[in-house]
């Protein structure tokens, strides 16, 4: 009887909420068609009972308590993203929200209208979210790599290190953890701690970004983002402190250099970075051939300084 009762509620609410998302968010879609959805459902449950008998009810109760945990995660972020408007209406915050990172989160997602991404009125556009996309991809094993050099540039150089080693080594404990969950039973749980971990650290070091580039927001909203998206994250913060490094090595250069010399300490602040320059002849011949022109000739000095901040 508790069978037939878990499968009717949950048909019942299920196909409701699949009939309006396949009637386009249609608050009241057509009967016919929900019971159609309905009958689907009914049939592929019968057919999970008949394969693997009663024993299969504990294992979809235990897919739809996995499948709901995602969902705190972004009602967390909703409840957020209220909380945030609510403070526009009142007037406590700017309109555009203030100052903001560089690129959105969503951007190395390839978010975009698919119509827009086809259209070569946007190829620009849809070119830089395919390189921020192949990003995204790759931060997912190299995170720890980005986000350490992301640390070393808002904490000092003394962060890099710590940052790398600690985020590789949770990274690939949850990893390792799970490879061995069927030799030792359990190992699932200590996986997912060292991920929490993991998420954890690049949270605490976007918060750091937040403040460095005074953007608002709060930890909690970066550690849920983080849970969810850390590879997104890792582009995000390098992304954006490439650029804002850039800009202010410029402006340095411009303000405080007579006659539009480029300024040496533009490109010799990230040297003591290990990884961030690979050449420092070069960066030497730059200066040298840059000394004594004007402020015309200033794009020259972005290319130099935006060469060893962005990889």
């Amino acid at each position: 009887m508790s069978l037939i009762l878990y499968f009717v509620t949950s048909m019942d609410s299920g196909s409701l909420v699949i009939d309006c998302l396949a009637s386009n968010g249609h608050p009241d879609p057509p009967a016919i068609q929900r019971l159609t959805w309905a009958i689907l459902e009914g049939l592929t449950a019968t057919a999970l009972l008949v394969a693997g008998g009663t024993k299969v009810l504990n294992a979809l109760q235990a897919v739809a308590i996995a499948s709901g945990v995602i969902y705190i995660v972004l009602i967390s972020l909703g409840c957020l993203a209220l909380w945030r408007g609510l403070e526009v209406s009142a007037g406590d915050v700017p309109d555009d929200g203030g100052q903001s990172f560089n690129i959105d989160i969503l951007d190395t997602l390839l978010a975009d209208p698919i119509a827009e991404m086809v259209s070569l009125s946007f190829h620009k556009r849809t070119k830089r979210r395919l390189i921020l996309l192949s990003k995204f991809f790759l931060n997912i094993f190299a995170a720890p790599y980005s986000v350490a050099k992301s640390s070393a540039l808002v904490s000092g150089s003394e962060s890099y290190l710590t940052k790398l080693i600690s985020l590789y080594t949770f990274l690939l404990l949850f990893i390792i953890l799970h490879a061995l969950q069927p030799v030792v039973d359990g190992f699932w749980a200590m996986a997912w701690v060292s991920y929490i971990i993991h998420s954890f650290i690049i949270a605490t070091v976007r918060q750091s970004v937040r403040e460095h580039l005074s953007i608002p927001g709060g930890l909690i909203e970066d550690f849920l983002i983080s849970l969810i998206l850390y590879p997104a994250v890792a582009v995000q913060m390098e992304h954006s402190l490439g650029k804002f490094s850039a800009k202010s090595s410029t402006e340095g250069s411009r303000n405080n250099i007579p006659n539009g010399e480029i300024n040496p300490n533009a490109c010799a602040s990230e040297l003591d970075l290990n990884g961030m320059v690979t050449n420092k002849d070069d960066c030497l011949k730059r200066i040298e051939r840059g000394n004594g022109k004007q402020n015309k000739d200033s794009a020259t000095n972005l290319n130099t300084v935006a060469f060893f901040t962005e990889e």
